[in-house]
């Protein structure tokens, strides 16, 4: 059963674009990178990544990531695209179509 009070969730403030789950260890962060490669960042899904904070040391990189996703949030509503955490890069649906 999921532990909804370990969870947090941010929103862009029309779409979640960060959760945040906190654990002994630290903070492990969901962040919306719509595909883009970002520095500290390891791909989740196809528009989602991850990262943690286990120190006082990555809050400096944490800021500038949660910025860079908020951008791409507001991009990706601007554009009407799915953000959602299943939600393909639109140049793979494009390519799948194409058969």
């Amino acid at each position: 059963m999921l532990n909804r009070k370990r969870y947090t969730s941010y929103y862009s403030p029309q779409r979640v674009f960060t959760y945040l789950r906190m654990q002994k260890t630290g903070i492990r962060v969901l962040i919306f990178n719509n595909g883009k490669k970002m520095d500290g960042v390891r791909n989740q899904q196809p528009k989602w990544g991850i990262f943690r904070i286990s120190s006082e040391k990555d809050l400096n990189q944490s800021e500038n990531i949660w910025k860079r996703s908020l951008e791409l949030i507001r991009e990706s509503i601007r554009n009407n695209e799915n953000t959602g955490w299943y939600a393909k890069i639109e140049e793979e649906e494009i390519e799948g179509n194409s058969d």
